[in-house]
């Protein structure tokens, strides 16, 4: 994935049209912008205050701008520096009552393209925080948000976002957070290096998360946790120190061709009264679980691997009630699938092969639907049960596991 493209393109304009501007390069005089827009330099803050009060089109020229308090974004403006890596925004102090270092509440649209927004301050304080209106985020990195409400962007009530090829790191909460209800979409970015979960979804919000890389993170990957809806789309969760992806309260989420690896516990976690679709996903090397469903979460799992995890491939605990159809659970420490506690469900069609323990595992008073499942070169049983499980096995077809077919474990 490649997270900053820049994009130059070369325009040939005949000399009998360029008049004045290339006569005026020729003569070594800046060629103006075009009407309605203007160019800001370094040590030209007070002019970039007053261009974006009035809004319009900004050119911010390499090098650093620094800000003694807010930038306040109320009009339709656009800045655009020269690259994220040449042109910073750096804040270093809030407006009284402000909650972020770029607080925008235009009922318009806000493009922040090409540069580096960071807040060095001293109060807690979000970087980007959008109170309304439209945010275009692109080929940006944002970071430095301070305090327990510290997020790098912040999309509050009704506000929405497209946020692309663009980086957010090293803010003290959360990556990008939106609240309300809110809606983005976060594309071909990277969301790492947070001090809490990458992306939070809360209330009534919804997000696109697509092509994205959400990783080392200290929580959630990406946490969805109220009544909204997120689209999770081939992204790769990676080192995060909760779960890659956890659903919440009654979210609801489809998740789709993602790699979670190298996650401190689980690959994504369903929980609460959760449901999602998790199809085409890849699940290894997570410390705990690659796939879990808890609390009285329901979901439709398909054609996902898990694999290599340290404890189970796919676990279903508590009074959850996942499908589970056709997924491949292998060289997992435990388990390759483990039902336990009150949970139920249909389990069928799956392949469960070289776990340390048991392909498959019915625990405590499981009462789940296990059925023409695959289990093989497991190291204790293909099907384990508790005395007092009550899941409905059939049809398993076993091969060369270790301590037999079918064993119940006291």
């Amino acid at each position: 994935m490649q997270v900053f493209r820049l994009t130059r393109a070369l325009f040939i304009v005949p000399l009998f049209l360029a008049g004045a501007s290339v006569q005026a390069s020729m003569l070594g005089r800046a060629v103006p912008p075009p009407a309605g827009e203007v160019r800001v330099g370094p040590g030209q803050e007070a002019r970039l205050l007053e261009a974006v009060a009035a809004g319009g089109v900004i050119h911010l020229a390499e090098g650093r701008f620094v800000l003694s308090s807010t930038l306040e974004l109320l009009a339709d403006v656009e800045l655009i520096g020269a690259g994220h890596e040449h042109t910073t925004i750096r804040i270093v102090g809030l407006r009284e009552g402000a909650l972020g270092a770029v607080q925008a509440e235009s009922e318009g649209n806000v493009t922040l393209r090409g540069l580096t927004i960071e807040y060095m301050g001293i109060e807690e304080a979000r970087v980007l925080y959008v109170v309304s209106g439209h945010l275009e985020l692109h080929d940006a990195v944002v970071r430095g948000g301070l305090g327990d409400q510290g997020a790098g962007v912040q999309l509050a009530w009704s506000s929405t976002a497209t946020m692309r090829d663009s980086l957010v790191t090293d803010n003290e909460a959360f990556g990008i957070a939106l609240t309300g209800e809110a809606r983005a979409e976060v594309i071909d970015s990277r969301v790492t290096d947070n001090g809490g979960p990458g992306i939070l979804l809360n209330n009534h919000s919804t997000a696109l998360i697509t092509g994205n890389d959400i990783s080392n993170n200290d929580g959630f990957g990406l946490e969805a946790f109220g009544q909204g809806t997120v689209e999770v789309v081939a992204n790769r969760f990676a080192g995060n120190s909760w779960s890659g992806i956890a659903v919440g309260q009654t979210s609801r989420a489809t998740i789709t061709g993602n790699l979670f690896e190298d996650g401190l516990e689980n690959g994504l976690m369903i929980r609460d009264q959760a449901h999602a679709v998790v199809r085409d996903n890849t699940a290894r090397n997570n410390a705990h679980s690659g796939m879990i469903t808890i609390g009285q979460a329901t979901g439709h799992f398909e054609d996902n691997t898990s694999t290599d995890n340290g404890y189970h491939g796919m676990f279903a605990g508590e009074q959850s009630s996942p499908t589970v159809l056709h997924n491949t659970f292998s060289n997992n420490t435990w388990m390759g699938l483990s039902v336990n506690h009150d949970a139920t469900g249909e389990f069928s069609g799956n392949t469960n092969e070289g776990n340390g323990l048991d392909g498959i595992f019915c625990g405590s008073t499981g009462a789940a639907s296990i059925s023409d499942n695959f289990s093989a070169n497991n190291n204790r049983y293909g099907y384990g049960s508790y005395p007092e499980a009550a899941c409905a096995e059939s049809g398993t077809r076993f091969k060369d596991n270790r301590a037999g077919e079918l064993g119940t474990i006291d």
